[in-house]
C-alpha cells in the first residue's frame, strides 16, 4: 500500500494530512507550531490510534510526540 499522507512545512507549522479515498476532501491530522513546540493531534485520529493499539491517551500522545520529533528533527514541548 502506498503512503498517500502529505507532509506540508508552512513556518511556523508542519502539516501531516492525507486525502480522502475520493481525493476531494483532506484530513488535517497533525500540526506542530515551531513558535510554542505545540503539536495538536486530531480528536478522530488519536481516539483511532488509542483503540487500535490499546494504549492511554497520556501513551499515545508520547508514542506519537516521539515519533514526529524523530521524524521532524522538532521539539515537541506540549499537546493540544
Amino acid at each position: 500500500m502506498m503512503n498517500r499522507s502529505i507532509v506540508l512545512r508552512n513556518d511556523p507549522y508542519i502539516y501531516l494530512e492525507r486525502p480522502d479515498e475520493d481525493g476531494e476532501d483532506i484530513f488535517q491530522y497533525m500540526e506542530w507550531d515551531h513558535t510554542d513546540g505545540r503539536l495538536w493531534i486530531n480528536r478522530i485520529f488519536l481516539e483511532t490510534f488509542m483503540d487500535t493499539f490499546g494504549f492511554d491517551k497520556d501513551q499515545t500522545r508520547d508514542l506519537i510526540g516521539n515519533w514526529f520529533e524523530k521524524e521532524f528533527d522538532v521539539k515537541v514541548k506540549f499537546f493540544e
